[in-house]
């Protein structure tokens, strides 16, 4: 700008070098303000969602933050998060990093067995098909939620007013709560029957296993997810060989 400004001024002279209309044209642009942005920790927004997420369903379905070695944690320390419902079904929800409420794997367990780890699988297949529709389910809500917070930060540059960071939908905070919200669907695993086929076990088509309907529909709205995961009644099931294909 300096170079193009004195390589102009010499273009200038019979115009009024010191006229102070032409230098005012030739003034740099004002850098742009960036707004200040009130962001709360890591760990805070990772605790605030298992408490709502806990409020939502009860006791039916127990949450807790655990670290690498398994074992319960404060927020700033956990590194996956543990659904347990008594002699149904536990599940893994492994953290891309201690604290942080961004959700990269989910597995699913039966209660009953001790090889438990948040990298590991299922040696009932029940739990693992679970586990498969679970990971169908994270990339769902992990592409929703970074789109919406992708829409958001669009909208707060128009904004002359900050907006904290907790208010807008954050990628991997909103898909954790939205997956966890879900995953707490499956606490009527064996006792809720089939929308479409009206039965409770159904054979695999793989494996001739006969297995309990296995898909719970994950493309919910955020506030059906809480319907789902707070009252039974309001759950649908599906047998994956009739599940519509749209759910999946």
């Amino acid at each position: 700008w300096a170079m193009a400004a004195a390589a102009f001024g010499k273009h200038i002279q019979g115009f009024g070098a010191n006229n102070p209309l032409v230098w005012n044209s030739l003034k740099q642009p004002a850098k742009r303000q960036r707004r200040a942005v009130v962001s709360e920790p890591a760990d805070a927004l990772l605790a605030e969602v298992v408490q709502r997420v806990q409020g939502v369903v009860g006791g039916g379905m127990k949450l807790q933050l655990r670290d690498g070695s398994e074992k319960v944690c404060s927020p700033g320390e956990a590194t996956e998060v543990w659904l347990t419902c008594e002699d149904v079904i536990t599940s893994i929800v492994s953290l891309s990093e201690p604290g942080h409420a961004d959700p990269v794997r989910v597995v699913a367990f039966a209660p009953s067995e001790t090889d438990v780890h948040a990298w590991g699988f299922s040696c009932y297949l029940v739990f693992r098909r679970v586990s498969a529709v679970a990971t169908r389910a994270l990339a769902y809500f992990s592409t929703r939620s970074r789109a919406a917070a992708a829409s958001a930060a669009c909208a707060n540059t128009t904004s002359e007013t900050p907006v904290p960071a907790s208010g807008a939908r954050h990628s991997g905070v909103h898909a954790l709560e939205d997956l966890l919200l879900w995953m707490s669907t499956y606490t009527d695993l064996f006792s809720n029957k089939c929308c479409i086929t009206g039965t409770l076990l159904a054979a695999d088509l793989t494996s001739q296993a006969l297995l309990p309907p296995l898909l719970r529909p994950y493309k919910l709205s955020p506030e059906e997810l809480r319907e789902a995961a707070k009252y039974p009644n309001k759950r649908r099931a599906y047998h994956l060989h009739v599940a519509p294909y749209t759910m999946l």
